[in-house]
């Protein structure tokens, strides 16, 4: 917890870091060199989608309900179940939409370069009757799993004693992040977390990020052309084309976005809060952690 100082004002002690340590080495050590191992023998695979959703239940769900149980936090503090309404709601899905339309046309024209001039195969592609099976396991359990442990006890937590909102959601954001893959994937969801943490800061709610990411994931799953193309010859015929509608929805959507975003922080004000004062060595272990998750997340991307 926080301790004062001479003057009375409380300050952020370096035990503010425990959980986000502790669940770096429960990601990075335990569950790769332990759990990993374990559930192979039994023979779950993550490559499968009931195995990665599991999988995310152990990075994500586990750590929650043990965080809830040794810190003795109830879940209303830790997970604010406030109200959005429905004008909250709907600007949240806009900026969702948008920005999950800007990272499909940076991927998909990145794809569509690379297969351009490739033999195309007959090789069959899932299509829409498979659809739910993604949605289900990704565009809703995964996309709540992750923000109820990355937006609700990283970041009740750092809150709890008194660190600086933005510095809770670049950490929150950067962790985010480091659990993808590839840069191009870790720098997007490292940029979404922010966004998300911005969300629940105005909102106060957790329902926000949930909603945020729900519907990201759920746009990416329903526009994916792999699920609109009967093969992969069809794919490689049309893909520049939808690569080209999905720019164009993007440009326009996006300066919808920067309004919604504008409207959801004016609809939902906050009073500044001054931040606990931060002792040297909170402030040396801040940058400790950003500077280890940075160098994790190039280390397993590249």
């Amino acid at each position: 917890m926080n301790q004062e100082n001479q003057t009375g004002l409380k300050q952020v002690t370096a035990k503010a870091h425990i959980p986000i340590i502790l669940y770096l080495i429960w990601i990075y050590v335990a569950m790769p060199l332990a759990i990993n191992p374990l559930l192979s023998a039994a023979g779950i695979s993550f490559s499968t989608t009931i195995g990665a959703v599991f999988g995310n239940a152990l990075t994500t769900l586990l750590p929650l309900i043990i965080y809830c149980l040794l810190a003795r936090q109830h879940i209303k503090v830790v997970l604010p179940p406030v109200s959005l309404g429905l004008k909250n709601a709907l600007c949240i899905v806009i900026v969702s939409a948008a920005g999950m339309l800007f990272v499909m046309f940076v991927r998909l024209g990145h794809f569509s370069t690379i297969i351009h001039g490739s033999t195309p195969t007959p090789q069959e592609l899932p299509g829409l009757g498979a659809i739910w099976i993604p949605l289900l396991a990704f565009g809703l359990l995964t996309a709540t799993f992750e923000e109820l442990w990355f937006r609700g006890p990283i970041y009740s937590e750092y809150k709890k004693h008194g660190v600086s909102f933005w510095k809770i959601a670049l950490l929150t954001g950067l962790l985010f992040g480091i659990i993808h893959s590839g840069i191009f994937q870790v720098s997007y969801t490292f940029v979404n977390g922010v966004i998300w943490a911005v969300m629940l800061y105005y909102t106060r709610s957790i329902w926000a990020p949930i909603l945020a990411h729900v519907a990201g994931n759920s746009i990416f799953i329903l526009l994916n052309p792999y699920l609109w193309a009967s093969d992969y010859s069809a794919l490689y015929d049309f893909l520049p084309t939808y690569v080209l509608i999905i720019g164009i929805a993007a440009l326009v959507t996006i300066p919808i976005a920067v309004i919604c975003m504008r409207k959801l922080i004016l609809n939902n004000p906050r009073e500044k809060e001054a931040p606990a004062s931060e002792t040297k060595l909170f402030a040396v272990g801040y940058w400790a952690v950003i500077a280890a998750m940075i160098a994790l997340a190039v280390r397993f991307s590249i």
